[in-house]
């Protein structure tokens, strides 16, 4: 409940104007205010937005180089995997090409000492 003094009831109608105008500069004032800290927001926020991009960015970049490495490294594992296995079967060929030609000859020489012998018999 206001109370009201006699002096405030009897205002004159230039105080009564002046008084609805100033409070209009006020909410004037006050939106003006609300406005600059919404439009310094807005910035502070696109600012924030452009510098989280960059980051994303930044470490989309540094794990694409990191996976890079880690395929170059394997790749150069398997191909040193891949060869050492390929020198294992080329010696294992050489042994069973060895095998064979000695077993051609044992071969071979029975196969004539079994021809001279049955030419002997005759």
């Amino acid at each position: 409940m206001h109370v009201w003094s006699e002096r405030t009831q009897q205002r004159s109608p230039i105080e009564s104007t002046r008084m609805p105008e100033n409070l209009v500069g006020q909410v004037k004032e006050i939106e003006a205010e609300a406005d600059r800290i919404v439009a310094e927001a807005r910035k502070r926020a696109e600012e924030l937005e452009q510098a989280t991009k960059r980051q994303v960015a930044a470490i989309r970049r540094e794990h694409e180089e990191a996976l890079a490495r880690q395929l170059e490294s394997l790749r150069q594992e398997m191909e040193r995997q891949t060869a050492a296995e390929q020198a294992k079967l080329d010696a294992a060929a050489a042994q069973m090409a060895g095998r064979l030609r000695s077993i051609r000859q044992a071969d071979l020489s029975r196969a004539i000492e079994l021809i001279l012998k049955h030419l002997r018999e005759d």
